[in-house]
């Protein structure tokens, strides 16, 4: 159950526009929350606020399509493709 959660969110996080790939995925109970911290790459040649949208976008995403979750942490890293 818990692997199929965390492959669900993997996928939510791969749907969102500029999000190259997932280098970390940690979540942890917080009662019955869960904090969860994401390193995502994103285009290392788009501009900074561009990266911060799409880090913005995972964020809100995240929190919208899962209830358990109490905060999410997004972390942007460049890939050059």
């Amino acid at each position: 159950q818990r692997q199929m959660c965390i492959r669900d969110r993997r996928e939510v996080i791969m749907g969102v526009k500029g999000v190259k790939g997932i280098d970390l995925l940690q979540t942890r109970l917080f009662g019955s929350k869960m904090y969860v911290d994401i390193e995502i790459s994103a285009d290392g040649e788009i501009p900074l606020n561009e990266a911060h949208d799409v880090a913005e976008n995972v964020h809100h995403t995240i929190e919208k399509n899962f209830k358990d979750v109490k905060h999410c942490m997004v972390h942007v890293n460049p890939v050059n493709e």
